[in-house]
């Protein structure tokens, strides 16, 4: 026997979905501090955020609790944030452009043994923010490669990137000001 629903009428139970779910958002009665409001495209982040910007990323699924630890690293692989250090042109026709976020630098004494950087390409699901751009005045070293470029150091002051720039050579190296309109470029001044 075949149920109709009566014309005018809601299905039963529609109206207290509704009510759950703005009662039951998760989001909403999360304890965690808020994320920064997520609507720029992985293409928005490549075209418009300046190098040494702090980007953050999302698939936007809520965290898992700590007792899910297998459920927690995968939701971690898919949402956190970092420092954006390179922009990868298209290098093939079907291949998208890319970016690149500097996670870390792992290490002991002083010397660091693993650098964690992670590439998303333009045409990626993942919703991202600038968090924060580079701060007024900081100065970058910036490593040109074919035809890429890499923020390799960021330094408080031009003497601090002189000096790191002359210990650790790179052969297209130059050091850019972070201005307030933009990025003023001045000659690289290591050997």
């Amino acid at each position: 026997m075949k149920r109709s629903v009566r014309q005018g009428r809601e299905p039963f139970g529609a109206d207290r979905q509704e009510a759950r779910g703005t009662w039951g958002d998760e989001r909403s009665c999360s304890l965690q501090p808020k994320a920064p409001a997520m609507s720029d495209t992985a293409h928005a982040i490549y075209a418009e955020a300046a190098l040494g910007s702090t980007v953050s990323y999302t698939d936007g699924t809520p965290r898992p609790p700590e007792r899910f630890r297998r459920k927690l690293r995968a939701w971690e692989q898919r949402n956190g944030r970092g420092r954006l250090i390179a922009r990868h042109a298209a290098w093939r026709a079907d291949a998208p452009a890319s970016f690149t976020l500097h996670h870390g630098d792992f290490g002991f004494q002083g010397v660091t043994v693993l650098v964690l950087n992670l590439g998303f390409s333009t045409d990626s699901a993942l919703e991202f923010a600038v968090e924060r751009p580079p701060e007024t005045g900081t100065v970058q070293v910036v490593n040109e490669r074919h035809g890429h470029v890499e923020l390799v150091h960021e330094a408080a002051t031009l003497a601090a990137a002189e000096a790191w720039a002359a210990r650790n050579y790179y052969s297209n190296a130059r050091i850019v000001v972070v201005g307030e309109t933009g990025e003023a470029a001045l000659p690289h001044a290591g050997p």
